[in-house]
């Protein structure tokens, strides 16, 4: 038994260490790029560049529905002959989404939030990094964390060298629609890839079946809290921005999205590390009743995650003010301190996962949605009151803020569910 354990642990490690290297490089990609946008483009291109992605990122979450967060549960554990027809219905789902949800995005342009010359770009990422995330999440439902790293790689990581090749060799090519060109291109590899790692599946066995209806439509009924507490995390990461962008204008929005980036950088290093590994498999221990290994798994998410976030964050307020200061625009060293507090803020975000999957291995659901919300509410109260009067600080503030109620109403549900 103790030989099985250690074998296990090792699989874990390896897993673990080859998602880290992996996802370490998109995270290093994705530095890169803002850095360089920072230091091609001038701060008013960078802030747009910060509102479509933080506008893709919504966009995102409404087409999925968060229909994989009920997948997820259906996928772990499947048989592997019911698995090409399950995610047959998925896309049909999602293709049903698409016609209900794409007409909407029009209000970012109507609104002028967005440049209508951004339009197409905008429509085409949206579809094919939808695809790549869905793609990347089933193969982590189905154990193979490591290719969905890879898939994430190519999203976020591999075009954006390519771009600072491009970039290097023709002054000309550092536009906003180069990026943007390239990053659809990273997109649709991603999709390939992803493709193809599930082509061994039995395909023809979902032809064989009609769609199964009653469980797509128990897949929208059991993902509409998980939509609510989704779009309430990207609100959250969202209104920061979008408050700035009334109250400031584009150039500190450009100065937001870059200190941003090592917010991202320290939660997608976590989420690949730890939460991609121990998460479906603290649920599969859930869901045999393994208790015991299920409270093993459970610490060890629990002290990873917190190890690698805090670790990663001293890294990053160490290394900012140098980075910062080879820069050419002298307003990305001029607010420091909102940087300091989106690395707190990061820190918050990964400990509010840890009760997240005690309420998530217990399907309660609406408990996930209404912390989320009542973090997105403190959150929007925040940056009304904060942005005006403290500007980017305050937009970091809030966020710092929402997170914290999030976290704390998490901690307090998982506690009574567990002692229940």
């Amino acid at each position: 038994m103790k030989r099985v354990q250690t074998l296990s642990d090792r699989k874990l490690v390896l897993s673990a260490g080859a998602n880290t290297a992996l996802h370490g490089l998109t995270v290093l990609s994705k530095a890169a790029l803002i850095v360089f946008l920072a230091a091609t483009l001038v701060p008013e291109d960078v802030g747009r560049f910060g509102l479509l992605t933080a506008s893709l990122s919504l966009g995102m979450f409404l087409l999925g529905f968060d229909f994989y967060a009920y997948a997820t549960r259906e996928l772990v554990g499947a048989q592997e002959s019911a698995i090409p027809g399950m995610l047959r219905d998925q896309v049909i789902f999602h293709a049903l989404a698409y016609l209900l949800i794409l007409p909407v995005g029009l209000l970012l342009f109507i609104g002028d939030v967005i440049p209508w010359r951004l339009a197409g770009f905008f429509y085409l990422l949206l579809l094919a990094e939808h695809a790549a995330q869905e793609l990347q999440r089933v193969l982590i439902a189905l154990g193979r964390s490591t290719a969905a790293a890879v898939v994430l790689l190519l999203r976020g990581g591999v075009w954006v060298w390519v771009l600072v090749a491009v970039a290097i060799g023709r002054v000309g090519a550092r536009t906003l629609p180069t990026v943007l060109t390239l990053w659809i291109l990273g997109s649709l590899a991603a999709v390939v890839y992803g493709a193809a790692k599930l082509r061994h599946l039995q395909w023809r066995a979902a032809t064989r079946r009609p769609v199964d209806w009653s469980w797509i439509r128990a897949g929208v009924k059991t993902a509409a809290p998980f939509l609510l507490s989704t779009l309430a995390i990207r609100g959250i990461l969202a209104a920061d921005r979008y408050a700035l962008a009334v109250v400031a204008g584009p150039a500190l929005v450009g100065v937001y999205s870059l200190y941003f980036g090592a917010y991202s950088a320290i939660h997608g290093l976590v989420e690949a590390a730890v939460h991609h590994v121990l998460r479906p498999r603290i649920v599969g221990a859930y869901q045999r009743s393994a208790r015991r290994e299920y409270r093993f798994l459970l610490r060890r998410y629990a002290v990873w995650s917190m190890v690698g976030a805090i670790a990663l964050g001293g890294a990053a307020v160490l290394l900012a003010p140098i980075i910062f200061g080879l820069l050419p625009e002298s307003i990305y060293q001029q607010h420091l301190p909102a940087f300091q507090i989106l690395v707190v803020a990061s820190w918050i975000h990964v400990a509010g996962a840890i009760p997240d999957v005690v309420l998530y291995c217990r399907r309660a659901d609406r408990a996930i949605a209404g912390s989320a919300v009542l973090g997105l509410v403190t959150a929007i109260g925040l940056n009304i009151a904060l942005v005006p009067t403290l500007g980017i600080r305050g937009a970091a503030l809030a966020t710092a803020g929402g997170f914290s109620v999030l976290a704390a109403s998490k901690t307090v549900l998982a506690a009574r569910a567990v002692y229940q």
